[in-house]
């Protein structure tokens, strides 16, 4: 197990979800942690209740203003330092999901777009942006963490945005490691699979029958839960992960093995029994 005691920790997207499980398995090992969500902050001051050294920060990342602000506070509460910053959205908007086709007819192509690019991978820079002097400065080796999916690595059909944007996120890490590696920075983004999260919820009617549909494409025959993204990301953010940076982190259950030509090809090179 890593040993985050003292260590100063960011996570953004911390009200629900992976971001959630992410600040709670940091500050459960001793490090402090700023829980920072566009969320209410009802249910971000509920998220740190009983946690020794975690605070709450209300900043949307899709603005450039509250950023900025929603990180200034988050360091003055960090007295000035941080070793992590996470970032983790949790964005599955209508207006982002489907076919290109449909977004262009149905007149959500703009917005999407807007949406999408700003909540994953603007956010995410402003996040680097106004987080990597601190960073730079850390005694224990300053680490930022990007949230990806498989869908930037593989597309997902009627993921169109999503996918574009996820893949934005895997360039930008790749591109900020060649940069910040020579001064000590690392950069990573974690890519999951499919991961039973209230972000899902809108996707569909039947949240059950689609954690069980696509869980069962893939290799692993499941869906994962976000704590088994939170221990990943935990391990990067330590000593332990020193030699590593600007790689992109598959915890997908396998789903990156699975050939697109699926089960048609499996009678013809598999024999079974």
């Amino acid at each position: 197990m890593e040993n985050h005691v003292g260590r100063r920790c960011i996570v953004v997207g911390a009200s629900y979800g992976i971001g959630r499980a992410t600040a709670d398995i940091l500050s459960s090992r001793g490090a402090h942690v700023v829980y920072a969500s566009r969320g209410s902050n009802d249910k971000l001051q509920k998220a740190v209740r009983g946690k020794e050294h975690c605070h709450a920060v209300v900043m949307d990342a899709s603005d450039p203003d509250s950023t900025r602000n929603g990180i200034a506070e988050a360091l003055a509460l960090l007295q000035g330092s941080v070793d992590s910053v996470i970032y983790c959205p949790g964005y599955f908007g209508p207006d982002s999901y489907g076919s290109f086709e449909r977004l262009f007819d149905s007149g959500d192509f703009d917005s999407g777009w807007e949406g999408s690019m700003n909540i994953h991978l603007k956010g995410m820079m402003l996040c680097f942006r106004y987080t990597r002097k601190a960073l730079l400065q850390s005694k224990r080796g300053g680490c930022f963490v990007g949230l990806s999916s498989v869908a930037g690595g593989m597309g997902h059909p009627g993921a169109a945005l999503y996918s574009i944007c996820k893949a934005g996120v895997d360039m930008a890490i790749r591109q900020l490691a060649l940069e910040y590696a020579p001064q000590g920075l690392r950069v990573f983004s974690v890519a999951p699979g499919l991961i039973d999260t209230p972000a899902i919820d809108g996707l569909g009617p039947d949240t059950q029958k689609f954690l069980r549909d696509v869980g069962s494409s893939h290799a692993a025959k499941r869906h994962g839960e976000p704590d088994e993204v939170g221990e990943v990301i935990a391990f990067l953010c330590s000593e332990r992960a020193s030699f590593m940076t600007g790689n992109t982190i598959y915890i997908d259950g396998g789903t990156m093995l699975r050939s697109s030509l699926g089960d048609a090809i499996r009678p013809f090179f598999v024999k079974d029994g």
